[in-house]
């Protein structure tokens, strides 16, 4: 009952984009006794959400009730496939009809995560954290039984079986998530795995606790109106007291990574960025609040880590991690880490000497230390460039850069992008989106675009937008992929548009990477599709737009003065074209660092700072601060999911600049071939990958395993444009120069 309860027909485009709708500002709560509509609003896999027909308690209500429908569905399907005595057919029983089931659960709570972010005012705090935890929990009940488990391994290790690759992996992901639910250990073992499992959920509970409070503590507070006009309008808007009135102030310096790393590229004054950077890396160190310190936690988490994976047969942590990587093995990352390192580390060594003669030549007369380099390197880019966002934001108009980004998708993917007027979303500046195939004509999917800040939104420590997955394509359930993409950019004003900074243009290209990653999938089970790939695979596309976005017609394409249409001056394009080369010899191998860092971690049992110690001076040449203890704030590889995995960031950056190259080798200005093979990447690895792993995937698009000589290549690293100007000149220390 459970089970048909969820069946629906096809996704109804024609029904659903072309009906006629209006426009409604945010989300006027209903009358409670709407719960009924709004399940047939969250449900129903035959049309898109009718935002206006939900409201808070009936989201709450029904969440809850799917929940139930979905735990007493799951042991139904159990309990009849045990009193199967013919051949059991395990898709037909048990992982299709867990699909049927599962599919419609997890797009109602996104849909309400939607909500969430887009008006945190409706779906408040407290209401979304203890739905997310029952969803959690709900969705992880078909992992931790013990009917399915036997049935996949059983299957798996049967050789008479016929399965396709893609069932093959899905059985894998079933028997994977299941050894590490325990329910591969023997009754002696599943005490100490117990008890692992119970003290890193005390432990992260713990952490998390005193490093929010540790946070919400901090605050500096500048009542200078200056700060209003020298810095960009994100952090003013970040930082304002009075959302109605931005210049108004004062304006407060919180320890949230969005104002932290904005705040140290503007901030004039040495000093005020050394605080700021301090308070930042010490925070829930010994140097802090005794009550707020996490060196017991953050070991705690260490040790049981390693217990948890023992118990499982790890050496460690890390190796347990790499069972569903597209890199394989720790051998594999360190190895490609390591060549990465070694061709960053002269480039950082070059950049740094140049860096380091221009801030001396505008009076900075000392070493550039940590937390100098945000600012004297945007300084560079300024003066020495002619690349200043503060200027150029009024060369990238939202309008502009919408139309090329589709554009450019449309001509490299053969898709079709086009606007539905008539869909409802959940405020009038929402924009809805349908994405076809171009030669076909077949709807592939659709998402939202909410792009304008508004005082409700719901602003993360890392970051400002969210890509929400609505619903995943499943050739099962007959859905097709819905998305909501949600930004936090200028609102447009009477005499001017919505402008884009380089770094908010960036955010856009990379976010619209996730949403093809999730629409373009044609494999079948959604539990492999879209974001179910494999983590450090995930970045991939996102990251190879990010690319195209620094290429010459595209810039050309995104760009031009929103007054006069003019387009950016040649010698800006030009430095544009190169900008995500700057400074990258630096900046990677901080990433490496960090990569490497969260690696030792979960490899080695020697104390943190002491890894520290030990890492630092290999990768990084400004000096370690004597009273830095930064690894306590790094909340996501402490209790987070990218612990052991923070390298992926690099591995799909690797990957995603192999695959750019394959473009470059064509020739930009041969459309045909871009287009080409544009079409075979979609065809070969993003309409695969999930089906297949994203290894085999990347092999037929290019023929070859990737090679970290590509990034090498592309980034320039081994000739670095901040050389010393004369050939022949000696680079000297950063205390060598400025002695001299």
């Amino acid at each position: 009952m459970a089970a048909t309860f969820y069946r629906r027909s096809f996704f109804n485009f024609k029904k659903s984009l072309f009906t006629n709708q209006k426009r409604n500002s945010y989300i006027i709560l209903i009358p409670e006794t709407a719960e009924e509509l709004a399940e047939g609003t969250l449900t129903s896999l035959e049309s898109l959400p009718n935002f206006s027909k939900l409201n808070p308690r009936s989201c709450r209500m029904l969440v809850h009730k799917l929940a139930e429908h979905f735990n007493s569905g799951c042991q139904e399907l159990c309990d009849n496939f045990n009193n199967v005595t013919s051949s059991k057919n395990i898709f037909k029983y048990l992982l299709e009809p867990l699909e049927i089931m599962s599919v419609p659960f997890l797009s109602s709570y996104r849909t309400v995560e939607t909500l969430h972010y887009a008006n945190n005012n409706v779906i408040t705090n407290s209401i979304f954290y203890p739905l997310y935890s029952r969803v959690v929990q709900t969705l992880n009940e078909k992992f931790c039984n013990q009917v399915i488990f036997k049935a996949c391994k059983e299957m798996l290790e049967d050789e008479k079986n016929q399965c396709t690759p893609e069932e093959r992996r899905l059985l894998e992901k079933y028997v994977w998530e299941g050894t590490l639910n325990g329910l591969s250990l023997p009754e002696s073992e599943r005490e100490e795995y117990s008890i692992a499992n119970r003290e890193l959920i005390t432990n992260k509970v713990l952490y998390e606790r005193k490093l929010k409070t540790a946070k919400y503590l901090f605050r500096q507070t500048i009542t200078d109106p200056k700060f209003a006009e020298e810095n960009p309008l994100d952090l003013v808007r970040n930082t304002a007291a009075n959302w109605d009135d931005l210049n108004a102030g004062p304006w407060f310096i919180t320890l949230k990574k969005t104002v932290f790393s904005r705040y140290l590229e503007y901030c004039p004054s040495e000093e005020a960025r050394k605080h700021m950077f301090i308070s930042y890396n010490q925070l829930c160190s010994r140097f802090g609040d005794s009550r707020l310190k996490v060196t017991h936690e953050f070991e705690s988490i260490r040790k049981y880590r390693l217990l948890y994976a023992k118990t499982l047969g790890f050496p460690s942590y890390a190796h347990l991690s790499m069972k569903n990587k597209m890199a394989e093995n720790v051998e594999n990352v360190q190895g490609v880490l390591t060549v990465l390192l070694e061709n960053s580390k002269n480039a950082h060594e070059r950049e740094l000497y140049e860096l380091e003669k221009f801030a001396f030549d505008n009076d900075f007369k000392k070493p550039i230390e940590s937390w100098d380099f945000p600012y004297w390197s945007r300084m560079y880019l300024k003066k020495e460039l002619n690349i200043d966002e503060m200027t150029l934001v009024n060369y990238f108009p939202f309008s502009q850069v919408l139309l090329g980004v589709i554009a450019l998708c449309e001509q490299l993917f053969g898709i079709v992008i086009e606007e539905q007027l008539s869909v409802e979303g959940w405020h009038r500046d929402v924009r809805f989106f349908r994405i076809s195939d171009s030669k076909t004509k077949n709807v592939l999917g659709g998402f939202y675009l909410d792009p304008y800040a508004s005082k409700n939104k719901k602003i993360k420590d890392q970051e400002t937008s969210h890509f929400v997955p609505i619903k995943s394509k499943s050739k099962i359930c007959n859905s097709i992929a819905l998305s909501a993409l949600i930004f936090n950019f200028s609102p447009p004003e009477l005499d001017k548009p919505s402008l884009l900074y380089l770094k908010e243009v960036s955010d856009f290209f990379e976010k619209f990477g996730y949403m093809l990653l999730h629409t373009l999938t044609e494999v079948k089970y959604s539990d492999l599709s879209g974001l179910g790939i494999e983590p450090d695979a995930l970045g991939i596309p996102s990251q190879l737009l990010m690319f195209w976005m620094y290429e010459k017609g595209t810039l050309e394409s995104i760009s031009g003065h929103y007054e006069t249409g003019e387009p950016l001056p040649s010698h800006i394009l030009d430095n544009l074209c190169n900008h995500f080369k700057y400074m990258a010899g630096t900046n990677l191998c901080k990433r490496i660092y960090l990569s490497n860092l969260d690696m030792e971690l979960n490899l080695s049992t020697d104390g943190v700072l002491e890894i520290v110690q030990n890492l630092w001076p290999k990768h990084i040449l400004f000096k370690l601060f004597s009273l830095d203890n930064h690894p306590f704030g790094m909340e996501e590889i402490v209790t987070g999911s990218w612990s052991a995995s923070l390298y992926s960031d690099i591995w799909s950056y690797m990957v995603a600049a192999d695959v750019y190259l394959a473009f470059a080798e064509a020739g930009f200005n041969n459309q045909e071939k871009l287009s080409q093979i544009g079409k075979r990447f979609r065809s070969t690895f993003l309409a695969t990958v999930g089906g297949q792993s994203a290894k085999e995937a990347f092999r037929e698009f290019r023929g070859r395993d990737p090679d970290p000589q590509s990034l090498i290549k592309l980034l320039n690293l081994k000739q670095s444009a901040f050389a010393p100007s004369s050939e022949g000149d000696p680079v000297l220390t950063s205390q060598q120069y400025i002695e001299s």
